[in-house]
C-alpha cells in the first residue's frame, strides 16, 4: 500500500519542481539603454554610409530572422544585407522603441518608425509604421537582434 502513496506524492513533486525555481532576473533600464544605443547606431548607419553589410553586424545576431512586409523572410547577416540592398533608396529613418520587456538574456520591444522612400520616379514618399523585435543579449553582454518585423500604417489596396 505505502508504494501507491508514494508515487502520486512523487509525481507532484516533480511537477511542482519548476514552479519553486526562481523567476529569470527581469530586463533592466540599463538593458533597454543598451538596446537603444544599438538602434542608434543602426540609424547612423542606415542614414549615413548605408554599409548594409556593417548595418546587419551591428544590429543582428549572426541566425537573425528578418521579416519585411510583402517579402519572405530572410535569415543570417548575407541574406539581411542583400534584403537591405534590394529595398529602395530612403533617409530619415527612425526607430522609437515604445516597450521593452523579457530577462537578462531575451527581450521584445515593440517600437515605430517613421522613413522617406525614394520612389523610382525620384519622388520622396513618407511612411510610418510598426515593428516588433526580439532580442538576445550577446556572450560578450552586448544586445543584438534576433528577430525582426515592421509593417506601414499606409493603406494598400489589393
Amino acid at each position: 500500500m505505502r508504494k501507491r502513496t508514494l508515487l502520486p506524492a512523487l509525481a507532484l513533486a516533480v511537477l511542482l519542481s519548476p514552479a519553486c525555481q526562481p523567476a529569470p532576473a527581469a530586463l533592466t533600464d540599463e538593458d533597454r539603454a543598451a538596446m537603444e544605443q544599438v538602434t542608434a547606431r543602426a540609424m547612423e548607419i542606415a542614414n549615413g554610409s548605408k554599409d548594409w553589410a556593417e548595418y546587419a553586424r551591428n544590429y543582428y545576431t549572426e541566425d537573425a530572422v528578418f521579416m519585411p512586409p510583402q517579402a519572405p523572410a530572410v535569415e543570417g547577416h548575407e541574406a539581411i544585407t542583400a534584403s537591405f540592398e534590394a529595398m529602395p533608396d530612403f533617409s530619415d529613418l527612425v526607430l522609437e522603441m515604445v516597450e521593452a520587456h523579457g530577462t537578462v538574456d531575451l527581450a521584445w520591444a515593440r517600437g515605430t518608425y517613421t522613413i522617406t522612400w525614394m520612389m523610382p520616379d525620384g519622388t520622396p514618399m513618407r511612411d510610418a509604421g510598426s515593428y516588433l523585435e526580439i532580442w538576445q543579449r550577446q556572450a560578450d553582454g552586448s544586445w543584438k537582434v534576433k528577430a525582426d518585423m515592421f509593417n506601414s500604417d499606409l493603406q494598400v489596396s489589393m
